[in-house]
């Protein structure tokens, strides 16, 4: 299976979505409940464009159990995808669980921050990106592309 989700990244990274995707899908056949597999599985929806099937492999692998940085990963990836599917209470609702357990985690800061302007929160979202400005600045962990293409977004 680890060399399935090796493959599975490479194939992200360099945008054969739908290749890593049909790959994984046949990874799970095998181990249905592999938390791993099905947490990169909602990342390859994601980076496909698949928001809504996203959504179900993340909720299974976060209740399969994940090591403590790929729960974190997980959770803000469920919350963005459910943000952009217009269900932004719950997205609110994950990523204020995580910010409250991460505080300085930035990248998750950064996605509330959006899920409140989505939510109609904007006051509460810039309050947050100050206070993050303030202390605690620099670049997100690993999501600095889909941040700066939800910012380009966001007068659209």
């Amino acid at each position: 299976m680890t060399d399935d989700i090796t493959t599975a990244d490479t194939l992200i990274d360099s945008g054969r979505y739908e290749e890593a995707i049909a790959l994984l899908e046949v990874a799970l056949a095998t181990s249905p409940d592999d938390p791993v597999a099905l947490y990169h599985l909602g990342s390859a929806h994601d980076s496909a464009g698949h928001e809504a099937e996203a959504v179900e492999p993340y909720r299974r692998a976060l209740a399969g159990g994940l090591d403590p940085e790929t729960a974190l990963a997980a959770r803000i990836q469920l919350a963005s995808t459910l943000r952009n599917l217009g269900e932004t209470r719950e997205s609110v609702e994950i990523l204020e669980a995580a910010v409250a357990e991460h505080p300085q985690h930035r990248a998750a800061r950064m996605f509330l921050a959006l899920a409140l302007v989505s939510d109609g929160r904007a006051i509460e979202a810039v309050q947050l990106l100050l206070d993050l400005l303030l202390t605690n600045p620099g670049p997100p962990e690993r999501y600095a592309r889909s941040l700066r293409n939800y910012t380009d977004d966001l007068d659209r």
